[in-house]
């Protein structure tokens, strides 16, 4: 899953793919059984390995994040919950908090996209006076990049071994806490 980076909110990188998204999560879809699925997350650890982040209800995050390529990546603007997909230099909207995000618009340039995120972050970022009065911890990807997080290519784990144990640890621990009750 890629997020936009803090030097392409606040206008110091240029508007390209290379510069302004970063990798901040792997996703991997799990299905629960009785019609129920998750998504796991895995974050970059500071020595280049892998953590778990988070497991999140539905496989939302992995089906979006799996219709990026290579040359045309998807990214999410987590504030807002929104999914967009670069096409060339156009920035198109995945879902419906994308849509709003872009003001309603099918596109925008990516030139276009970085003001609209300069404008609702750039004075958010860390260190900023926003941050340093309290109000917020200031804007800041999920994850910072790692050298495996060099370029926009998709990173989905369908099915893997981690994703698998740990749905199997969770279905484990729920039928556990049934059984006790």
């Amino acid at each position: 899953m890629f997020e936009i980076t803090s030097d392409f909110v606040s206008g110091k990188a240029l508007p390209t793919a290379a510069t302004a998204l970063q990798l901040s999560y792997v996703a991997a879809p799990v299905n629960a059984g009785n019609a129920r699925s998750a998504t796991v997350l895995l974050g970059a650890t500071q020595g280049g390995g892998w953590h778990l982040a988070a497991v999140r209800e539905s496989d939302s995050d992995a089906g979006y994040a799996g219709k990026g390529t290579a040359a045309n990546p998807v990214f999410s603007e987590p504030q807002l919950h929104a999914w967009y997909q670069l096409t060339l230099n156009q920035v198109t909207p995945l879902n419906d908090a994308a849509k709003s995000g872009l003001g309603g618009q099918s596109s925008v340039s990516f030139a276009d996209y970085q003001n609209l995120v300069k404008g609702r972050y750039a004075d958010k970022m860390p260190g900023s006076d926003y941050a340093t009065k309290g109000f917020s911890s200031g804007y800041q990807p999920a994850a910072q990049p790692s050298s495996h997080s060099s370029s926009p290519t998709p990173a989905i784990l369908g099915g893997s071994g981690v994703a698998a144990a740990l749905a199997g640890g969770l279905l484990a621990l729920r039928r556990r806490r049934r059984g006790a009750s």
